[in-house]
């Protein structure tokens, strides 16, 4: 009898996947998500919550997304990944829509 050999793809690592994925930033009323995905069209249509808006992206996974969560701590509500919209939170969105020509977002 054969044996039969089975080859997988090697598993991302968390560089590649720092590489491919985005970081996104979606508006509920006066809250904001910081999330992740590889697949941003996916996600979007996956939310659950009424009246979201996608704000920006940015490059980035896990590690960016761990990073924004600690610098924006500070308006961080009850819901892990969501933040009270606030100017420093949204100074940084803005700084991501103006390079991309996007209007401001205000409060």
């Amino acid at each position: 009898m054969m044996a039969v050999e089975y080859h997988f793809p090697a598993a991302p690592t968390p560089e590649e996947l720092e590489q491919r994925g985005v970081v996104y930033f979606i508006r509920s009323q006066d809250q904001v998500k910081i999330g992740t995905t590889l697949d941003l069209m996916r996600r979007m249509s996956a939310f659950s919550v009424p009246h979201i808006t996608l704000l920006a992206t940015e490059p980035g996974y896990k590690q960016r997304e761990r990073e924004l969560h600690l610098r924006f701590a500070g308006l961080r509500l009850s819901r892990r990944e969501w933040f009270r919209l606030a100017p420093p939170l949204t100074n940084y969105i803005n700084t991501i829509r103006d390079h991309h020509g996007l209007p401001a977002v205000t409060v």
